[in-house]
């Protein structure tokens, strides 16, 4: 990801870019679910899963199913999802971090 940035007079013809690397981390919670996911039927793997949830900026949490084999594994929520959190063996939950840093 690119920012743009204005020079110190506002003029926009010296602006100049600044690279933003911002890698998420995860907070994992095994045996979890909660309620009020929406379902991401592309994701095919763990990691299209959680990638689903990165290129979303309203992603704060993804859940993995382990028991179905089907298109139905991959939940994404756009809330908090800790005071819905409840005991189910068969779902992993990922709350997303991000981190951000900037370089030139």
């Amino acid at each position: 990801m690119f920012v743009l940035c204005e020079s110190d007079n506002g003029d926009m013809s010296s602006a100049s870019t600044t690279n933003v690397n911002c890698s998420p981390r995860w907070v994992v919670h095994p045996q979890s679910r909660s309620f009020g996911a929406l379902l991401n039927k592309a994701a095919r793997t763990l990691q299209q899963c959680l990638d689903a949830c990165v290129a979303n900026d309203r992603c704060t949490s993804a859940e993995w199913d382990y028991v179905r084999e089907d298109n139905r594994r991959c939940w994404l929520y756009e809330s908090a999802t800790s005071r819905r959190r409840h005991y189910n063996p068969a779902f992993v939950q990922f709350d997303i971090v991000r981190q951000c840093t900037s370089g030139t």
